[in-house]
């Protein structure tokens, strides 16, 4: 919803008249006041917090809007409408490209489409992008579907995010040379693949979830880790503003959610190994410690460790995995690794995104250090 003043005020807590200057201290205080950290000893405050914490930004985001235009349009004629807006364009395009509740006419849908995506709205880019791809309403054209989605994609489009990951991952902009090896093996020379990470992994970051996730996978095992990291130097430029939290912290709270999805029953695989573990550990929540450490080492070799020590973290992984007298530290191990490598298919769409974010600024806090 778009809150208007009042609503901005009441949440806010700002009294009539109130300046700038006290909507952000007011602002300030009241995220101190309701941080999800603050409550993660209790799930169902931690939910209220993040909710509160959500209507705190968009208030403080809509009033900093609001307040600007006020002081910058000027006041419109009386009695002249409104011009339509790329929303408008947008839900009229669409339903004519899809033929919802009207006669499906994919030609005046990209008129439609163009005049939303050139003030700049995200979800008209991403569909008139795919009608670019297809040729449905207009000319086939890969370039300006790439174009389109690209900038609705950079407006955090996660749609648009797994469009791209997914046409670089079949060769989009490579060359000659390495359409000629794709032809033979999956792997290409050049920044293809490292593309299709990075889109991938925004793709992740922002929802997309499951299928994103696979493609990930698959992506990933044509890349070297300096290439990774450099997919994700790149995609770093569109993840969100991370708050400066510790590492150890990030890890505890991913933990918090790697249970919490063990837990539920509805990825049965996924509940079945958390089962597993827990009767076989005499109870997981205990060996805390243990994987919030192993998960630490795990990633910090991964993303930073030389190919010696990349190579001694798989062998104690392995170790840990197949010795029939396991210690607490082998568990943990254990345990860390599925953590942050579980197999997507198995997963939630809210633990992928949650994962994958927290993956994310433990590597941005790893690496600017």
């Amino acid at each position: 919803m778009a809150y208007d003043l009042q609503d901005c005020c009441r949440i806010l807590e700002l009294d009539p008249g109130a300046t700038w200057e006290d909507a952000k201290r007011s602002y300030r205080e009241l995220v101190r006041v309701w941080h999800p950290d603050r409550f993660a000893h209790d799930p169902a405050l931690e939910r209220k917090a993040q909710e509160k914490l959500k209507q705190l930004n968009l208030a403080f985001e809509r009033l900093e809007h609001l307040l600007s235009a006020a002081a910058q349009k000027p006041p419109r004629p009386p009695n002249q409408p409104e011009p339509p807006n790329g929303e408008q364009f947008f839900t009229e395009g669409q339903k004519l490209f899809f033929g919802n509740g009207v006669a499906k006419d994919t030609v005046s849908a990209v008129h439609l489409l163009r005049k939303s995506a050139d003030i700049g709205f995200a979800p008209a880019q991403y569909l008139l992008g795919h009608a670019c791809f297809s040729g449905e309403g207009t000319s086939k054209n890969t370039n300006e579907a790439a174009m389109w989605w690209t900038r609705a994609a950079e407006q955090l489009h996660a749609g648009a995010q797994f469009a791209l990951g997914c046409l670089y991952h079949k060769g989009y902009n490579a060359s000659i040379v390495a359409k000629v090896v794709k032809s033979t093996v999956d792997w290409q020379v050049g920044d293809t693949k490292i593309e299709a990470y990075k889109w991938l992994n925004l793709a992740l970051t922002y929802g997309f979830g499951i299928k994103a996730g696979v493609l990930k996978q698959e992506v990933s095992g044509c890349l070297i880790e300096k290439q990774r990291n450099e997919a994700r130097r790149r995609a770093s430029a569109f993840y969100p503003k991370y708050p400066s939290i510790p590492t150890e912290d990030i890890l505890n709270q991913l933990i918090t959610w790697f249970f919490e999805e063990g837990n539920s029953p509805s990825h049965m695989q996924m509940h079945n190994f958390y089962s597993k573990m827990q009767s076989k550990t005499g109870g997981i929540h205990k060996l805390r410690p243990d994987i919030r450490e192993r998960a630490l080492e795990h990633l910090t070799n991964t993303f930073l460790g030389d190919t010696l020590t990349k190579t001694g973290g798989f062998f104690k992984a392995v170790g840990s995995a197949w010795s029939p007298n396991r210690s607490a530290d082998d568990w943990g191990r254990l345990i860390a690794r599925n953590m942050v490598e579980y197999p997507y298919d198995y997963l939630s769409d809210t633990f992928i995104q949650r994962r994958e974010n927290a993956i994310n600024h433990i590597w941005l806090n790893l690496t600017r250090r």
